[in-house]
């Protein structure tokens, strides 16, 4: 379950330097929210291929009912 919460997180914070990189009037401020934000990319998708395999191998049809 922690893992959902990191990618959660993860997405946030994707949110927030994405709402930076845009609206800031520094183009270096500008520069590093985008390069954060591109690792946070790169995790949250990292983070999406564990969750779906761990959830995957405990039920392939995803049928939790």
């Amino acid at each position: 379950m922690y893992l959902v919460w990191i990618h959660l997180i993860t997405w946030m914070v994707i949110l927030v330097t994405t709402i930076i990189a845009l609206f800031s009037q520094s183009r270096k401020l500008s520069l590093i929210s985008m390069m954060i934000t591109r690792v946070g990319y790169l995790f949250a998708n990292r983070n999406w291929c564990i969750i779906s395999q761990s959830r995957f191998s405990k039920s392939p049809c995803f049928n939790h009912y």
